[in-house]
């Protein structure tokens, strides 16, 4: 019987977008990154989203701001979490993952610098760029923060994560 684990965040880093600096997505409105995953890795080659597992001792929102400042060093400056749980099951270990889902806002002139586990990146204009992810989980997740957090929901104010100060 498989085992269910909640061990795996995902997080979504989202930009204010615009057409005013080269390669960025005409129109405005807000751009996702999608990072390409190292050939070696496990899903080498694929274009996702920042993932990772939660340590021990940490909450999921704290391990998706470490995630992303690892796997990007991007500075996330408002947080969300989804009222989205990402469902997935893993043969390799005969796992139910249940994985936290969280929208990451970053400063419009943000780049990434990516670890040894992404060998590029990408900014995809939203909501179109949806569409190219490749897992449905993460599909489902992008449109619940163009509904729910871009577009100012009532939700909005109750899923918003205050960021502790960490100059201390």
């Amino acid at each position: 019987m498989p085992k269910i684990v909640a061990q795996v965040v995902d997080a979504y880093v989202l930009r204010p977008g615009g057409s005013d600096q080269p390669g960025r997505a005409a129109g405005g409105g807000w751009e996702v990154l999608q990072m390409r995953r190292t050939a070696g890795e496990p899903v080498g080659r694929t274009w996702q989203t920042v993932h990772g597992f939660i340590e021990p001792g940490e909450t999921a929102w704290a391990a998706a701001l470490r995630e992303v400042s690892e796997e990007t060093s991007l500075a996330v400056r408002e947080l969300y979490q989804l009222d989205y749980v990402n469902v997935f099951y893993m043969a390799y270990n005969d796992t139910v993952n249940l994985c936290a889902c969280f929208a990451c806002l970053v400063d419009a002139a943000a780049e990434p610098t990516l670890n040894h586990e992404h060998d590029a990146h990408r900014w995809l204009a939203l909501p179109e760029g949806v569409e190219r992810f490749l897992w449905p989980g993460e599909r489902d997740a992008l449109r619940q923060i163009v509904s729910e957090v871009l577009a100012d929901s009532p939700a909005k104010p109750v899923l918003r994560i205050e960021i502790p100060d960490r100059r201390d």
